[in-house]
């Protein structure tokens, strides 16, 4: 039995299955994308609420007492915002990110205890979701709001 020859591809079959591997992978990567882009939103409120704790604990220690800042920014963003228009108190806590944030913040402050919320729309369907964060928990989502 002889082989049969090797026969090159044509160029039109090579383009076709270019194409083709081209279309696969962007339907197989667009949806992980959109996915690690929501947890990566997602993870920012943990994260600064951790970072929030921290500061409550520093200005607690120093001055006996802990510091409350209204919510900010004043609406749900539906983009990333800058920081830099937050209310002073929020500078006085010493939180003042210098990125863009998601985000919706609000620390509540009594002289003995403190609870700091974020609100947080990562995926933009409108559903937001909240973590909550005080001095007798660390961050977590809030089951009554999840996005």
């Amino acid at each position: 039995m002889t082989a049969k020859p090797y026969r090159k591809a044509s160029g039109p079959l090579i383009f076709v299955l270019l194409v083709g591997s081209l279309l696969v992978a962007l339907v197989v990567t667009k949806p992980t994308w959109e996915s690690a882009q929501t947890r990566s939103r997602t993870a920012e409120c943990g994260i600064n609420l951790e970072h929030i704790a921290d500061l409550q604990a520093a200005i607690e220690e120093e001055t006996g007492a802990y510091l409350g800042c209204p919510q900010h920014p004043a609406a749900l963003p539906t983009e990333a915002s800058p920081w830099d228009t937050a209310p002073p108190c929020w500078a006085r806590l010493g939180f003042q990110p210098d990125i863009l944030l998601w985000g919706q913040y609000k620390v509540v402050a009594t002289a003995k205890s403190w609870s700091a919320t974020c609100t947080i729309d990562a995926d933009g369907d409108g559903e937001p979701a909240r973590w909550t964060a005080s001095d007798a928990i660390t961050a977590a989502p809030d089951p009554a709001f999840e996005d």
